[in-house]
This record gives structure tokens, C-alpha cells and sequence, in this order.
């Protein structure tokens, strides 16, 4: 069998849905059974740490070891690759918040006056909830976005870690391992059309790859 078409594909996809169950267990944001404004999660939202006294510990999500001081700060921004980034240069040793994840420096955002609403509004222009969305740990950016959609494909729901939830696999080690390809390696941080280029490449050779099981 063959990948016909975009609405072949589509309905390929449809396997890899996240269940009601997925959602709730990824912590993925639900409606709220009396209040409209406001949503119900059945994880936690926050990171996942192992629960130690000691001073190093072992991300859930790399899973990498990482030291802290008394305050909670981090003694070694290298340490926790999933959460902190790799260090790209020496800022007077600090790289401001946020930088090698989004690619967004200070300047970029001088004179922005978007609202959340606004961006909020201009999505909603364009799906609805009938839409598959797909991405990697949309959980998260769900949650920024505060926005509920529970028509969903998660690559790391897909390409699971092989040491099972919670933890989750980097987009870029996925994409290296099936698709032989680096992302996410420049110096201007993440990009977030190549992300989700590499999410819809990585569903298409999953489909393709599902075909080619079904002819044999």
C-alpha cells in the first residue's frame, strides 16, 4: 500500500490518537466540569524530579543528573539537558531565561504588545475541534497557551522512552534515531517550524512504515 493523498494520511493518523486516558496521564489540560474559564489537570504540571535528600538528583524527563543549591538554584546549567539547554556562550556567565528554548532574545520583544487573547484568538482561527493537532509534549503548550484540545497526536506518546512514563524523549534524539537528521543545533535556540517539521516527518514514516508492515 501507498500514502495516497492528505486525507489518506489523515486517516492514517487517526490510530495515533491520544486516548482520554493518554490525555489525562500526560497531563494534558481538560475542561472543567462547572466553570468554562478554567481547567482540570489529573498529573502534575510541574516538573519531574526524583524525590531525594540529596543535593544531586536524577531528572524524569532527560534523564539526566543535576545539582542544586540550598535556594533550589542550579549549580550547572549543562547538567539537565532537557530542561536547561546547552550552554551556547558566555553571557558574563548568564543566559537569559528562556533563550535556547524559544530563540527569543530581549530585543525581539521590544514594542510587542500581543495579548495571550490575541494570540489565543489567532489560533482559533485557524482549527477547531476537529482539527489533529500534532507535536511533541503539547502538554506544555497547552498550558501556555491555556488552551484545551484533546484531538491530539504526541510524537513522545508515539516514540515512548525506553524506560516508560513519565519520562519522555527529546525530539531531536527521535528525529536522529529514525530519520537520521539533526535539529535543534544552531545558535539561535529552538525553532519552532523546524520542530514541527520534524514531528509531521516523523508521523509520516511511522504511517509509511505501518503500510509497508501491513503489505508483508
Amino acid at each position: 500500500m501507498t500514502l495516497d493523498s492528505e486525507t489518506h494520511f489523515y486517516e492514517l493518523l487517526q490510530v495515533y490518537r491520544m486516548t482520554p486516558e493518554q490525555l489525562a496521564k500526560y497531563n494534558y489540560p481538560h475542561p472543567h466540569p462547572t466553570d468554562p474559564d478554567r481547567a482540570v489537570f489529573f498529573g502534575d504540571a510541574g516538573r519531574h524530579y526524583s524525590t531525594s535528600n540529596d543535593p544531586v538528583l536524577q531528572c524524569n524527563r532527560c534523564p539526566k543528573t543535576f545539582s542544586l543549591t540550598e535556594e533550589g538554584a542550579y549549580l550547572n546549567p549543562e547538567e539537565c539537558v532537557y530542561h536547561r539547554g546547552r550552554l551556547r556562550y558566555d553571557m558574563a556567565g548568564v543566559l537569559p531565561s528562556g533563550i535556547r528554548f524559544s530563540g527569543l532574545t530581549e530585543e525581539d520583544m521590544v514594542g510587542v504588545d500581543t495579548t495571550l487573547a490575541d494570540v489565543q484568538a489567532a489560533l482559533l482561527e485557524r482549527f477547531s475541534a476537529e482539527t489533529l493537532l500534532l507535536g511533541h509534549s503539547l502538554d506544555s503548550d497547552f498550558r501556555a497557551l491555556r488552551l484545551i484540545h484533546t484531538n491530539v497526536v504526541d510524537t513522545c506518546v508515539v516514540f515512548p522512552h525506553n524506560r516508560g512514563f513519565p519520562y519522555k524523549r527529546a525530539l531531536r534524539h527521535i528525529v536522529k534515531q529514525y530519520l537520521d537528521k539533526s535539529i535543534q543545533d544552531g545558535e539561535d535556540g529552538h525553532n519552532s517550524q523546524e520542530d514541527a517539521a520534524a514531528c509531521m516527518e516523523l508521523m509520516l514514516w511511522k504511517v509509511r512504515q505501518g503500510l509497508n508492515e501491513d503489505v508483508l
